[in-house]
């Protein structure tokens, strides 16, 4: 039998035949191996295990009757089954009508789905495709009426293959398409799979092979998904079958040696003698008659160990027809050519192929390059061989088809190796590396990625001190592509020191050359690490050197980029105007360079690399428009522009982005049904795309637009719709098996539960969501402050989670989530400092150890929480709030257990004053006359300061003030939320004019977990002495890039404080230049009393995500900001002091996170003070030093820091009645 002159489908029933035997199931062309695969245990989708459901009746006594008939049915449904599964066909027809009668009967709707479908089932194996279409199109239009999704897609599928053995493809091909897209949505690998597999026959059928090829690599992708070795050799076995029908030998070849090996490993015999037939057929195609019969003889001797008369007969012939061939070659169009002439035929095709290659025509160039192999290894040319098989690894790995890359990469290493000359071995084994190393690399293989890279580094190193010029040339350009190609491994892998190493050995290598265009693609390069180093600083500066060499060389390409790259750095900083500025910049440069590639003779690649410039630069502009939450207009007009770019570039990613962007914009303006629109289209253009090297990405993209369209439909208050989309994200998720994706499914679930009301599933759902969150955070190192910005990415779920407890009357409950949301990873940070176990486990806490804690402090708790209206939107966006506050939760924890719980609606606050409570709190800190830091102008108070204290008292104090202390000295500690963490709490007005302070003895704490802490570090204070600074010698500060430094201005008064508070202790203050920062640091560890009287900043100066800084005296090392002493620092200082008190401007504020305000408190609680004393504002120096000389005075007297603080500001409050004199100051930690 002639295999390579049979249709596919002959061959394929031929080869079925043997399987079926050897399996032991039914010849029939449901149980076929390759065309119709078994549905585990069985085939055409019957499952044996498979119970339907019922509906019940209502009344009891019809109940037992049903019950007994719906049992008889169950069991007439198995019994059908295993009928079946023994081929017998007749008898299990007849269990599955009399159980589908029954389940008719008892009204059993999903029963009678299944036997409809396995009566389908029967009908198939008996050839009677038209019952069979019959009974599938009833059990699918049984599912469609249930909903039941699952059966849906298997009845589709079953009518895909009834459809196709009447002829029907089209028929066929569309149910197929359909129970791929619900099985895809379901997260359904095994029908998902199944569908993909069958297209690609239907197709083949169709002669449609390059469609049919692509249904088979995605079915490929999800078989290796779910684990199952023996159908992805079934599945290689096609692909080969259809390369060999299109007349593309080589591959067809290629996918049977894959399925060999797999046959092989899992010790098939019956794919073993399958696969022999197979290669026999291709290679007898091709002219290799002896490896054609080589593999003829095996299948022969296979064939007769499985006692197949029948097929040993055929292999028999096979392997005669062969052996004439060999004895009598036939005339072949090459091997006819003198040897000269079939070298030239081979380096044509080599050329051929380089040109079609460099104008973009992959496939093209694969079929040149695959001729030029053919002849190259008919002649034993070594060289071109290599050649040959490096340029097709190289293209496999462009069009993202890895595991070819990988493959034809080790073929050109076996024929570098073989290679006689030394020299031309080696370079072609370096060159062999890179390229294998490279499609590790695609693979995330990065262990396997390094090796190969740092062999071909080393041959390359060798190779470069060669005599030859041409041979030494080309190993310092290999050494580069190997360093850079390193780089990019340790950068996948997260070691991004060791791929710094390799970026600056690569620069080296440039600058040795003066290659100044190089230079700056590596300075970009480095830029980019120093990001995943966490130092954007730096990365800032070294995109700044590749884009002062990209406009000193011309080089408009990488000009964009490091335009782009900055300006993303601008928008992570929250400086969205100049993110803006940049964008723009980007996008003109990209716009004039794809005007001029228009008229030039570019490949089409190259021409498409630049539209992609442009692409990159437009949503750079629309996001940072976007994030601003006011120009979405103008973000939503780039998106549009990026959308048509991506379709003209036929780009199905970037225009999904393009869509899902700007149905973001649209959300945000609460224009729903545009953004549902723009979900849609953008989930249309993911579930068509066939392009297996983004499969992945495009699933979790799938799952991110799916919970949009919950978000949306949530909004509208359709939560049956948001519910069912949340869902089926959830199942896209947790198929990825990426942690943060299936957590952040869980949420949107969980919301969307709580607002449908179902609040015992919404609680499990949330608190399954923050498990998967915190397993991921708790991947980040403690003192990693990605933890902060981390957590704020689910902070809303302890939101929400706090809502579903109180609508279920579990207040305590909601308070101990309440808790557990504030400070967790400062509360993590300070406990691993304080504990002596290399890992630590901090548990929230109960409601009964806040209990014990409030008795602990003899204080007592308020803690406050914020809830906001229902979220459309992440908490925050680019650090804003963008949904609206609806409510004030408040918790009152008394000393002796008590808890009491109230509520405050901030709908009627909004409604009334046309304000938010953030709004309310920034107003009345502008009343006082407070202002930013010191380099700043002070605001005047405003007549209506007393207005809004008293507004904010009624709103926070007056629904507990009958829970609070009536004693003034009984300690009263807050624990604020977000805005309210910049509350002057003294400061607040009752309606008879008397201040809080006046009332009670105020603290604050970032959470009373914190509190816990602190009085834990309390007794290990061991410092001695006091450390008292004021009035440095200010040095020269500059905040934001770009601009020029500027000296900060002497206090004066803090020189007198300092002075003043010294003699109370019969010691010296350190003031002016004695007071740098290199004096000032060695004695801050040894301290039990610290007292900086300077001014305190609020930039993030090292860019570490810790603003923060004290002014110190300079050392005179003329680096940028010398003299500061910043929030970054301080936390990596061991203290001992019991108390450190910063007397200078807004010391207490700093970036405000889910984690409570990061900046100088922060760092100095974790340093290991356990009481810190810092300003919410800047103070004048006059009552500051009269109110700090005053504190001492008192503690002196009175150890307890919470009474003298109090008795301070009353006093103070004496002389300087405005509150802006004295209110600033607050305690947070121990008050003794």
């Amino acid at each position: 039998m002639n295999f390579h002159r049979m249709g596919s489908t002959a061959l394929v029933t031929y080869l079925v035949t043997i399987l079926s035997v050897d399996l032991g199931l039914p010849i029939s062309a449901e149980n076929l191996f390759f065309q119709k695969v078994p549905d585990s245990a069985q085939a055409f989708n019957w499952q044996l295990s498979e119970k339907p459901k019922s509906t019940m009746p209502n009344w009891w006594a019809l109940s037992q009757i049903s019950d007994l008939r719906k049992a008889e049915a169950d069991e007439l449904l198995q019994k059908g089954n295993e009928q079946l599964n023994a081929n017998q066909y007749e008898a299990a027809k007849q269990s599955f009508e009399q159980a589908l009668a029954i389940y008719r009967e008892i009204k059993d709707r999903a029963g009678e789905g299944q036997a409809l479908k396995n009566l389908g089932n029967t009908y198939y194996s008996l050839e009677n495709y038209a019952k069979a279409i019959e009974y599938a199109q009833g059990a699918l239009d049984v599912a469609r009426g249930i909903s039941d999704r699952d059966l849906e897609t298997r009845a589709l599928l079953n009518l895909g293959l009834a459809e196709r053995e009447q002829g029907n493809l089209v028929n066929a091909i569309a149910h197929y398409q359909q129970s791929l897209e619900i099985a895809h949505s379901l997260a359904n690998r095994e029908v998902e799979w199944k569908a993909l597999y069958n297209l690609g026959i239907a197709y083949r059928d169709q002669k449609e092979y390059k469609t049919a090829i692509a249904s088979f690599e995605q079915s490929l992708q999800v078989i290796r998904a779910i684990s199952n070795p023996q159908f992805e050799a079934v599945i290689l076995i096609h692909l080969g079958l259809t390369y060999s029908d299109s007349g593309n030998y080589t591959q067809a070849i290629d996918a049977y040696q894959r399925s060999w090996a797999i046959a092989q490993r899992i010790n098939n015999s019956i794919l073993i003698s399958n696969l022999a037939a197979g290669l026999g057929s291709a290679y007898e195609a091709t002219g290799n008659y002896q490896k054609s019969l080589e593999f003829y003889q095996l299948w022969l001797t296979t064939a007769q160990q499985l006692q197949d008369a029948e097929t040993a007969a055929v292999a028999q012939e096979s392997v005669q027809r062969v052996e004439r061939l060999l004895k009598n070659p036939p005339p072949s169009p090459t091997s006819v050519l003198p040897l000269d002439s079939r070298t030239a035929a081979a380096e044509r095709f080599l050329q051929q192929g380089f040109n079609q290659s460099k104008n973009g025509q992959a496939e093209a160039a694969l079929e040149s390059f695959q001729q030029a192999l053919a002849i190259a290894k008919e002649i034993s040319d070594l060289n071109r061989q290599w050649q040959a098989l490096i340029q097709i690894s190289n293209i496999y790995e462009q069009i993202g088809n890895y595991p070819l890359a990988l493959e034809f990469g080790q073929q050109s290493l076996d024929v570098a190796w073989k290679q006689e000359i030394g020299v031309i071995s080696l370079s072609f084994q370096s060159q062999s590396l890179l390229s294998l190393g490279a499609a590790y690399t695609a693979l995330q293989q990065t262990t396997k990625a390094i090796e190969s890279l740092q062999q071909a580094l080393t041959i390359s190193q060798q190779l470069k001190t060669n005599e030859s010029p041409e041979v030494a040339n080309l190993a310092v350009e290999t050494e580069q592509l190997a360093l850079a190609q390193l780089s990019i491994a340790y950068q996948l892998s997260g070691n991004f020191r060791q791929a710094l190493e390799y970026s600056q050995q690569e620069l080296a290598i440039a600058n040795s050359l003066n290659d100044t265009q190089k230079q700056g693609q590596i300075l970009h390069e480095i830029g980019d690490i120093y990001l995943g180093l966490n130092d954007p600083f730096q990365g800032l500066d070294y995109f700044q050197q590749s884009l002062t060499i990209a406009r000193s060389t011309n080089n408009p390409i990488l000009e964009v980029q490091s335009l782009r790259s900055i300006g993303l750095l601008y928008m992570r900083w929250g400086d969205f105007d100049k993110s803006v500025e940049y964008g723009k910049q980007s996008l003109t440069i990209a716009q004039k360079l794809n005007n001029y590639a228009t008229g030039q003779n570019l490949s089409r690649l190259e021409k498409r690399f630049i539209r992609v410039l442009e692409g990159e630069a437009l949503s750079l502009v629309g996001s940072a428009y976007l994030l601003t939450l006011t120009n979405l207009n103008q973000g939503i007009e780039y998106f549009q522009q990026y959308l048509s770019l991506a379709r003209s570039l036929q780009d199905e990613a970037d225009e999904s982005g393009a869509l899902s962007n700007l149905g973001m914009a649209y959300l945000i303006q609460e224009n729903y049904g545009k953004a549902i629109d723009y979900f849609n289209d953008s989930l249309a253009v993911l579930r068509k795309s066939n392009n297996s090297k983004f499969a992945s990405i495009n699933r979790q993209q799938e799952g991110n637009i799916l919970g949009y369209l919950a978000r949306t439909y949530a909004a509208l208050g359709d939560n049956q719709k948001a519910l069912a989309y949340a869902r089926e994200n959830l199942g896209i998720a947790e198929s990825s098996q990426d942690t943060t994706d299936k957590a952040t499914a869980l949420a949107i679930l969980g919301n969307t539960l709580f607002w449908a009301g179902e609040f015992p599933e919404a609680e499990k759902t949330l608190r399954d969501s923050i498990q998967e969150f915190e397993v991921e955070r708790s991947k980040f190192r403690v003192e990693d402050t990605r933890k902060v910005s981390f957590f704020d990415l689910y902070s809303d779920n302890y939101d929400t989670l706090q809502q579903v407890l109180i609508a279920q009357n579990r207040t305590s409950a909601a308070l101990e989530v309440a808790e557990q949301s504030r400070a967790r990873a400062f509360v993590e940070l300070l406990s691993a400092r304080l504990s002596t176990n290399s890992v630590t486990t901090i548990l929230p806490l109960t409601c009964e150890q806040i209990q014990q804690i409030a008795k602990e402090q003899n204080a007592t708790l308020v803690e406050y929480s914020i809830i906001y209206d229902k979220i459309t939107l992440p908490v925050r966006v680019a650090g804003k709030q963008p949904n609206l506050e609806s409510e004030l939760l408040i918790w009152v924890v008394k000393p002796t257990g008590e808890v009491a719980f109230r509520r405050v609606n901030l709908k009627q606050l909004r409604q009334q004053n046309k304000s938010s409570l953030a709004q309310l709190v920034a107003i009345s800190r502008q009343a006082i006359g407070v202002r930013g830091r010191s380099l700043y102008t002070e605001f005047e108070p405003t007549p209506d300061q007393s207005d809004r204290l008293k507004q904010l008292h009624k709103l926070l104090i007056e629904p507990i003030a009958q829970y609070l202390p009536t004693n003034p000295s009984d300690r009263v500690i807050f624990i604020p939320q977000n805005q309210l963490l910049l509350l002057p709490f003294p400061a607040l007005q009752d309606n008879g004019g008397k201040y809080l302070i006046e009332k009670h003895t105020i603290l604050t704490a970032p959470s009373i977990q914190l509190l816990q802490l602190t009085h834990k570090k309390r007794p290990a204070v061991s410092g001695d002495g006091m450390l008292i600074v004021g009035n440095p010698t200010m040095p020269s500060v500059m905040t934001k890039l770009g601009e020029s430094s500027q000296q900060l201005s002497s206090l004066p008064g803090a020189e007198k404080e300092a002075t003043a508070i010294a003699q109370l202790f019969n010691t010296q203050a350190i003031t002016g230049k004695q007071a740098t920062k290199a004096a000032i640091l060695p004695k801050l560890s040894n301290a039990r009393i610290i007292h900086l009287a300077t001014h305190g900043l609020l930039d993030d100066f090292q860019g570490l995500g810790v603003p923060g800084a004290i002014a110190l005296a300079p050392d005179g090392t003329g680096k940028l900001n010398d003299g500061l002493l910043t929030a970054n620092e301080i936390l990596d200082l061991n203290l001992n002091a019991e108390l450190a008190v910063l007397s200078a401007c807004d010391t207490g504020r700093g970036k405000i996170t889910g984690d409570g305000v990061i900046g100088l408190s922060r760092s100095l609680i974790t340093a290991g003070v356990p009481s810190v004393i810092v300003s919410l504002w800047s103070v004048p120096d006059a009552p500051t030093a009269s109110l700090m000389t005053q504190f001492y005075q008192n503690l002196q007297n009175n150890p307890d820091k919470a009474q003298a603080l109090r008795q301070a500001m009353l006093t103070t409050m004496a002389t300087h009645p405005n509150p802006k004199d004295w209110a600033a100051f607050t305690l947070i930690g121990e008050a003794q």
